[in-house]
């Protein structure tokens, strides 16, 4: 989200979509962005923590991010966590669909999505992101970096005010 290449900093950010703090960091986030508007670009990683709803929820974000739907369908994942959570494999491919309708306000290919979501490519991906995390010891989310340094979460905002506020 941002450009990295032109922002005064880039934040990493992995997360687990099935991790309720995570869902209330978005939140933080968006608000971050948006307050700073393009001095920060976030760099988004998934990290799950064993979750096999988080797990496909990551592939199916990782779909809508191929067809430019990233960050409304991430907000949205976050938002409803509470809905898909828990539900069986077959209710949740339904409801992530929808959510893909949501995030694309019905204009992206639904088709696509849902082979992207079953692809080696978009599986690929989750494992190389997943053996980044392991890299650096990772061992919850959400967990946000700069400059190759792990900032704590109480840190972070007042982190960003200094930086960007220099």
């Amino acid at each position: 989200i941002g450009n990295p290449d032109e922002a005064e900093l880039v934040l990493y950010e992995y997360v687990d979509f099935s991790c309720i703090h995570c869902a209330e960091w978005n939140r933080e986030i968006n608000k971050q962005i948006a307050e700073y508007d393009g001095k920060i670009a976030l760099v988004f990683r998934s990290f799950n923590l064993g979750s096999k709803n988080g797990a496909l929820a990551a592939q199916a974000a990782t779909s809508a991010q191929i067809q430019g739907y990233f960050k409304e369908y991430k907000d949205l994942l976050f938002a409803n966590q509470p809905e898909w959570l828990h539900e069986e494999e077959s209710d949740l491919l339904n409801l992530l669909v929808k959510y893909f309708g949501q995030a694309s306000n019905g204009t992206g290919d639904t088709e696509k999505f849902k082979e992207d979501i079953k692809s080696d490519s978009v599986k690929a991906r989750l494992e190389f992101e997943q053996k980044l995390g392991k890299k650096i010891n990772l061992t919850g989310t959400p967990t946000f970096r700069i400059n190759n340094k792990t900032i704590e979460l109480d840190e972070l905002v007042e982190t960003i005010k200094t930086r960007l506020n220099n």
